[in-house]
């Protein structure tokens, strides 16, 4: 009997490492976040809302959804307005703008790629930086975008 009790002990041992190793795995990876979201403010206001502003136009956002899958691919879909800030500059009203994207999780955060279609003048990635939220997604860092960007999660990856 008095050998028993170092196995035991050992047993234990090996299941407590081995509960501390998964605990310590990435709890923000892409899989975690798969899901859909829907845009609901920017910067504390509701939608529809000013999204960004050049010296030509100004663009409102009318609706916005991510959806991420949990390899790190996904689309995003948009629907904005847009008014011309200088003449000669006809609005297409309302333009839905559909675009590919990839992302990664990396120190609890998740980095956005929105993928540059051939022969396009892209801004350097990334073009989105998030993190969790109760709700779902705060987006902070939005290339050229008023933030905080607030998504809802609506549904969770099948």
């Amino acid at each position: 009997m008095p050998r028993a009790f170092p196995i035991r002990l050992a047993a234990g041992c090996l299941a407590v490492l081995f509960a501390i190793a998964i605990a310590c795995g990435d709890p923000l990876a892409p899989q975690n976040i798969a899901g859909t979201y829907t845009l609901q403010r920017v910067d504390n206001d509701p939608l529809p809302t000013v999204l960004l502003t050049t010296e030509s136009v100004r663009v409102r956002v009318l609706a916005d959804t991510l959806s991420l899958n949990a390899d790190g691919s996904g689309i995003q879909i948009s629907v904005w307005e847009t008014e011309p800030l200088v003449e000669g500059i006809a609005p297409e009203n309302p333009v839905r703008i559909e675009a590919a994207l990839r992302f990664e999780t990396a120190g609890g955060r998740v980095e956005v790629t929105v993928l540059c279609p051939p022969n396009a003048n892209c801004t350097p990635p990334p073009h989105l930086l998030a993190r969790t939220a109760s709700e779902g997604l705060r987006v902070d860092f939005a290339s050229g975008q008023r933030v905080p960007l607030r998504y809802a999660r609506v549904r969770a990856a099948e």
